[in-house]
């Protein structure tokens, strides 16, 4: 058996073939990275703005809370001062009566 290194047409075709594809992939696959890296680009910068009205609904929540929650503790105090005085009216009349 006798080896050889001529080149003939076919195999000549086919490694250009070869070439041309293996070049094709790394354009393609260049394109997707940079496609891909302009996406992580946009979704960075909506997880900052989604973190940042995150951070605002978290401060606005927390004083309504704590304002409804003092709310309740004023209505509670004014309820009880309110029965403080109807006790002491109460008794007044009751006093006035005797």
């Amino acid at each position: 058996m006798t080896f050889s290194w001529e080149i003939s047409i076919p195999l000549l075709l086919a490694l250009v073939v070869q070439l041309a594809l293996l070049v094709g992939n790394a354009v393609r696959t260049h394109d997707r990275s940079v496609r891909a890296e302009q996406l992580t680009e946009k979704a960075d910068h909506r997880i900052s703005e989604l973190q940042t009205e995150l951070a605002q609904f978290k401060e606005y929540a927390a004083r309504r809370f704590v304002t409804d929650e003092m709310m309740v503790q004023l209505e509670t105090r004014i309820v009880g001062a309110i029965d403080r005085l109807a006790d002491r009216l109460d008794r007044l009349f009751e006093a006035r009566k005797q």
